[in-house]
């Protein structure tokens, strides 16, 4: 988890833009971690969203056990 928010604040402070891929990793990362919020947050700082970025989302909140989210 701290890795994954180094990475957040590295691109940031350095303004490096993350690829699709990169944001992806991310996601997966605070998804499996149980930080959805967090993982929600990455999505939603993504330029370039594609189906395969909102069905991990999606698939996270569902394997956590939050329908209500997951139907948002």
């Amino acid at each position: 988890m701290k890795l994954g928010d180094w990475i957040m604040d590295y691109t940031a402070k350095n303004q490096i833009k993350l690829s699709v891929s990169g944001y992806m990793c991310l996601i997966f990362m605070h998804a499996r971690c149980g930080n959805l919020r967090e993982a929600k947050r990455v999505l939603e700082e993504m330029n370039d969203r594609d189906i395969v970025s909102y069905n991990t989302l999606i698939s996270a909140f569902a394997a956590n056990g939050d329908g209500v989210e997951t139907l948002n």
